[in-house]
């Protein structure tokens, strides 16, 4: 007789490790960013791309010292991984990461 269930075990079950590394597999694949950017034959793919508005994007007027030029994903000298459209070297967003 088998006491899968009833029975107390410290024991790890291999079909209960998998399930529980798929499971985190999932959660790290939907936890992906939005903004990951992929390159294909030297071209960014823009489909990952936020509009201006859903990142707070500023063109101007940006109070310190984090404006696009100093950002990561800013691409000189108008682009960005992140947003889409026109970006300023003075401007500033929500993902401004230096």
């Amino acid at each position: 007789m088998t006491c899968r269930k009833s029975c107390p075990s410290k024991a790890v079950s291999r079909r209960d490790l998998l399930g529980t590394a798929l499971g985190a597999a999932a959660v790290v694949v939907a936890g992906a960013p939005a903004a990951a950017v992929e390159e294909i034959e030297g071209h960014f793919n823009h489909s990952y791309k936020m509009p201006q508005e859903a990142v707070h994007y500023i063109d101007k007027g940006v109070p310190g010292s984090q404006i696009c030029a100093g950002c990561h994903y800013y691409i000189d000298p108008t682009e960005c991984l992140v947003v889409e459209g026109y970006v300023s070297p003075y401007g500033w967003c929500d993902y401004y990461n230096d």
